[in-house]
């Protein structure tokens, strides 16, 4: 099946979204192409989950601050697997935030891996999806492994980093 995108983003990220989101607003019908879960890996592995246990350590060490400050507090311990369900419950309801984003603003999100294959076209999974004017149509943000996004010649495919997996 060939479709025809004014915007194809490689990549679910906060940079891939916002770019598809901005895209939408004005009119460009947009895809994004995310195998994996929405938020790229700020969201979902690093800069989210890790402020959330950077916090929960603070307030461990205001706990035993506390009683200086003339606090009468009871420490009984702290239960790790009730702050490690609280931390993916956050990170999954911010990945739910960004679908509906996603749809509020007509993108269409493919949880395929996307493929640069040449000159105007990018191959998402098994479906050929044409695009608009190149290279300014397709935007790939990948967090690991930076590549150049524009296409030197038919025949030479550029992979994302996680399409390389």
């Amino acid at each position: 099946m060939t479709e025809r995108w004014d915007l194809i983003v490689i990549g679910g990220g906060s940079g891939g979204l916002a770019c598809a989101q901005r895209a939408a607003e004005h009119g460009a019908r947009a895809v994004v192409a995310e195998p994996g879960p929405l938020g790229g890996t700020c969201v979902n592995l690093g800069c989210v989950p890790k402020k959330i246990m950077f916090h929960a350590a603070e307030l461990a060490h205001g706990i035993d601050d506390a009683g200086g400050y003339g606090f009468d507090i009871l420490r009984r311990g702290h239960d790790w697997r009730v702050l490690k369900e609280r931390r993916d419950a956050y990170v999954l309801r911010l990945r739910g935030i960004y679908a509906q984003n996603l749809d509020r603003r007509g993108v269409t999100l493919l949880k395929e891996r996307a493929l640069l294959e040449g000159s105007g076209r990018v191959t998402i999974a098994t479906s050929a999806v044409s695009r608009g004017t190149p290279p300014a149509s397709t935007a790939a943000k990948t967090a690991g492994d930076p590549f150049a996004s524009s296409v030197r010649s038919a025949g030479t495919s550029y992979r994302s980093a996680r399409s390389r997996r």
